[in-house]
């Protein structure tokens, strides 16, 4: 604000219809599980994609967490 590049008094984000909480709390929790694959990296830092990557993507994107997250309605 003191650079002046937000107008208090016109706040856009204001105006936008709040999520339910549980709502909230369910996706918080599907990225969190997102989150908690990704863990694999860490154990292996020589990790190298796999040869088909087609195949690795398309497992994520069918998944039944990513299944969730599409079905909700905002």
């Amino acid at each position: 604000m003191k650079q002046h590049r937000l107008d208090p008094s016109h706040l856009e984000y204001l105006t936008l219809q709040q999520l339910n909480e549980s709502l909230l709390e369910e996706y918080l929790e599907t990225m969190e599980r997102f989150d908690d694959e990704m863990n694999v990296f860490e154990q292996l830092p020589q990790y190298q994609s796999h040869t088909d990557i087609k195949e690795f993507i398309s497992h994520i994107v069918h998944s039944a967490h990513m299944k969730k997250m599409m079905e909700k309605e905002f």
